[in-house]
């Protein structure tokens, strides 16, 4: 019984020497994979063993090229996904179209909220993986960043908040999710009304520094439209700008100013 053992132990040794394998993990999009293989002189192709979910299918990969049908299994959209494909050292088969199976945001925003505080409190459901939330305000006639919150910042499950800083009048936010893969998924715009005071520029002729009456986010271009520098100030250092015209975006409005 020892002796048939350690033969066991030896073919099995000998079996994983020569056999490597690639694991796959993702969701199922409804998308099914395409695989790149090699053959050897003898015309022995280079992967021998296929797994999805730990499940042998029906696909031939006895090829040089061919595909893994997801469809065949029924899973729903979202669902896990392992592949395993077991192939001889010396050949690495190829994965034509990896984002095919690839994690993607996986929740949806439910509750976008206000405060009479001033806090921007939001809820979902689901995942949200491990991107940060982008809080946007509309402003200067488009969507600017103001904020952003980890997921890890949250004190309570699947609920999250950030302070906002409006500008006078009406204003709109909303909150953004960008996974690695480039997709985005919006939460309601928000709308907030605030008592706070119109800021202003204190000259539009400055020398080295633009003022405004409070604290302010602020965009600075030159006259051609060229962004230049960014920031929430209520004095900002321009000495660095070369005599001439440029344009501010600031609180909830756009000037030009002169710089001497």
């Amino acid at each position: 019984m020892k002796i048939l053992f350690l033969i066991l132990l030896l073919l099995s040794s000998f079996y994983l020497g020569f056999n490597q394998q690639i694991e796959l993990q993702g969701q199922y999009n409804g998308e099914n994979l395409y695989i790149l293989s090699s053959s050897n002189n003898d015309g022995v192709f280079c992967i021998n063993g296929l797994t999805v979910n730990d499940e042998k299918t029906n696909d031939e990969f006895n090829s040089s090229s061919f595909e893994i049908d997801l469809s065949q299994l029924e899973l729903d959209i979202g669902s896990p996904v392992k592949i395993i494909l077991t192939h001889k050292a010396g050949c690495i088969p190829k994965i034509i179209n990896p984002e095919a199976i690839r994690l993607q945001n996986n929740f949806t925003f439910k509750m976008i909220d206000i405060s009479r505080k001033g806090i921007l409190i939001w809820t979902i459901d689901g995942d949200a993986g491990d991107e940060a939330f982008e809080i946007q305000q509309f402003r200067w006639r488009k969507w600017v960043k103001v904020g952003e919150v980890r997921i890890q910042d949250s004190l309570t499950l699947n609920k999250y908040s950030f302070e906002i800083q409006p500008h006078y009048g009406q204003n709109l936010f909303r909150v953004t999710q960008t996974d690695k893969y480039g997709k985005t998924v919006y939460s309601a715009e928000e709308k907030h009304r605030t008592m706070v005071k119109e800021i202003f520029l204190l000259s539009i002729k400055v020398g080295d520094e633009l003022e405004f009456t409070a604290e302010t986010f602020y965009e600075i271009y030159t006259e051609d439209g060229e962004f230049l520098k960014s920031g929430n100030e209520s004095e900002v250092d321009v000495s660095e700008l070369s005599k001439g015209n440029y344009w501010v975006n600031y609180d909830n409005k756009t000037e030009r100013f002169l710089k001497k």
